[in-house]
């Protein structure tokens, strides 16, 4: 008798209609991920402004070598990942009803992102979050599902 089980179907139209309109409210995520892609690009932000420090250890300096030829061509006083200012503005988000992706197109960002070992150039990662920023992730993602789960609960 272990392998028989009891199951029951729900054949009333308006729990199906309201389980129905709670999943299409879940299924554009568009406006979840119009919130946490500012939340991401703004970590990302910090983390060129502090040059690591915001989400964890400082990235490493630029060798001796390129520091010179930093300032000989872009000038001083720049930080570690800034030169013409190209890189930190290339990040960008797209959002669609069920993704989002944040990421930049420039070949060099995966680069310092992860290191090139071959090429002495260690990694500072520029996508990376602190406790807080990963806390203020989790909170807008549970703040839109209550949120939704509530206004699903009216209608009903």
């Amino acid at each position: 008798m272990a392998d028989k089980m009891f199951t029951a179907k729900i054949n009333d139209e308006e729990i199906k209609k309201k389980l129905t309109e709670l999943a299409d409210l879940t299924s554009d995520l568009k406006p979840l991920f119009r919130v946490l892609r500012q939340t991401i690009l703004a970590a990302i932000d910090d983390n060129f402004d502090t040059e690591g420090t915001a989400s964890g250890d400082k990235w490493e300096e630029l060798s001796n070598d390129y520091k010179i030829k930093k300032i000989k061509e872009y000038g001083a006083g720049k930080k570690i990942l800034e030169a013409s200012g190209d890189l930190r503005t290339s990040f960008i988000g797209k959002v669609t009803s069920n993704n989002l992706t944040i990421g930049s197109p420039q070949d060099y960002a995966a680069v310092h992102n992860f290191g090139y070992e071959e090429r002495n150039i260690p990694k500072r990662e520029i996508i990376r979050f602190s406790d807080q920023q990963i806390e203020d992730i989790v909170f807008e993602l549970h703040w839109w599902y209550i949120k939704n789960i509530k206004y699903a609960i009216k209608k009903v």
